[in-house]
């Protein structure tokens, strides 16, 4: 189970936002696992909290999905990543640098560089009571890039500010139902794309132990 600093799925309509908001810092416990299907990796998240929904004017409409951890507690962690033997893909669709923007959902952006991106295999989420599945017609690209946070970062007898931040913007398929009651979020990657992402972190995490 690899832990997460704070975790963000969001869902907006023409008139409403309704999200999963997970922090460590609320007792929340925000984390996934990797589950080792032989050619592909499931990412399965848990700690997932219903927060309030809430009215939109005339804010921009996005379904996404942001999470976060720490880059101390991506070192202490980065073991417990499955291994592969598969070959890395390499970048997907390009990098983006948004420097003094804003995300999805009202949080400044603090970039520092790319890490990586690439193509979702397959995708499910459940913010009850709507579910959110993959448009066919529509890439479903991860970006994973390294930011400063709002505020320091404890870990251990370590603090820092520098973290990973893992987004996913998607035009998804959105249906409702009563019957869905239970928060819900995990996505697939091939084990090449998963190898990318992979080599990115432990990249990422040599460099921070370097500075």
């Amino acid at each position: 189970m690899i832990n997460l600093e704070y975790l963000i799925c969001q869902y907006q309509a023409t008139d409403i936002s309704l999200a999963i908001k997970s922090h460590r810092n609320r007792n929340q416990n925000p984390a996934f696992e990797i589950i080792d299907e032989g050619d592909s990796f499931i990412w399965r998240f848990t700690g997932l909290q219903m927060g309030l929904e809430e009215e939109m004017e005339d804010d921009v409409r996005v379904n996404h999905m942001d999470f976060y951890i720490g880059m101390d507690d991506l070192a202490s962690q980065i073991d417990e990543f499955p291994n592969t033997t598969a070959n890395p893909v390499g970048l997907v669709d390009g990098l983006r640098v948004p420097i003094n923007s804003i995300r999805p959902g009202g949080k400044p952006i603090n970039w520092i560089g790319p890490v990586t991106r690439v193509e979702v295999s397959d995708i499910s989420i459940n913010i009850p009571p709507y579910r959110l599945r993959e448009n066919t017609n529509d890439q479903i690209i991860l970006n994973i890039d390294r930011e400063f946070s709002r505020y320091p970062i404890t870990s251990g007898a370590n603090q820092t500010i520098r973290e990973i931040h893992f987004g996913i913007e998607h035009n998804f398929d959105v249906s409702r139902a009563g019957t869905i009651r239970i928060p819900r979020i995990e996505f697939t990657l091939s084990e090449n794309e998963y190898s990318e992402v992979l080599e990115a972190l432990r990249n990422s995490v040599e460099f921070h132990l370097n500075l």
